[in-house]
């Protein structure tokens, strides 16, 4: 029987290159903007791109999605995007094209800036979805996405209801039910799966479990070839590279077993 491979992960703002390395390494991706927002502050960070000094040395500069108040614990597709939220992607947008504009692989990605513009979203799990949508397609990976919250068949009511006590963690309850969703037997959990995923249960219901150890595979990073930064948003990857990203993409994670992960790679909880 041949493996259906399912990854599942929030719909994050301009992911960086490990969240891809997954994407190509699964049949179905599943973008969940059932997931709640776990942050503090009025902030989602999640990206990390390059920041080039005077001197024309680089260091990380982080774009901060800027979402308002009490949206802690709120899910996705349920925080509503406002004024102040339009305003500094603007910024960020600047920022983008200060930074890449002379990029070998500007031309390639700059409608991403028009994307990141258009304010027809209303929540900030369309928006993020719709801008993973965008990378997805630079990168030729586009056909193995999955909006969840589109799938009328899908029981949303996994994501709402409370757990029953017999019932492992809800993260692992709801990633094993949208596993057998789409009949999985293979899941790809991310690097610090297994500071909250309950194996087991995959386990008794047949679907095996690997885990993602990544890596990064170096590539010019403009202007400077001998110094590279890793971590960073795949904006980068595609601004520096263009159509050529989507060979580099896959290249830098291995995927393995729970015993190899924790044998070898320290887990940060990110």
């Amino acid at each position: 029987m041949k493996n259906i491979i399912v990854g599942i992960n929030q719909p994050y703002y301009l992911p960086y290159i490990g969240f891809f390395d997954r994407m190509k390494a699964c049949d179905v991706f599943v973008i969940n903007g059932y997931y709640p927002l776990n942050r503090k502050g009025t902030h989602h960070k999640r990206v990390k791109i390059i920041q080039l000094k005077q001197n024309n040395e680089k260091d990380g500069l982080y774009l901060i999605e800027k979402i308002g108040k009490k949206v802690n614990k709120k899910l996705f597709n349920k925080i509503v995007l406002g004024e102040s939220f339009w305003k500094s992607q603007k910024d960020h947008i600047d920022t983008l094209y200060r930074t890449y504009r002379r990029g070998p692989g500007f031309e390639y990605t700059k409608k991403l800036l028009e994307q990141m513009e258009d304010d027809s979203c209303i929540t900030l799990g369309e928006y993020n979805f719709r801008l993973i949508v965008f990378l997805a397609d630079r990168l030729r990976l586009k056909d193995k996405i999955l909006d969840i919250t589109k799938e009328k068949s899908f029981p949303k009511e996994i994501f709402t209801k409370k757990r029953n006590k017999d019932q492992s963690n809800k993260a692992t309850y709801c990633n094993l039910m949208t596993c057998k969703f789409f009949g999985a037997n293979l899941h790809i959990a991310g690097q610090n799966g297994p500071l909250w995923l309950d194996e087991k249960e995959f386990i008794n219901n047949k679907i095996d479990v690997l885990y993602q150890k990544v890596g990064f595979v170096e590539y010019r990073q403009y202007p400077q070839k001998e110094i590279f930064l890793n971590g960073l948003s795949v904006v980068d990857l595609l601004f520096n590279c263009g159509e050529n990203a989507k060979n580099i993409i896959g290249c830098g994670s291995t995927f393995v077993d729970r015993e190899t992960l924790l044998r070898t790679t320290k887990l940060t909880g990110r």
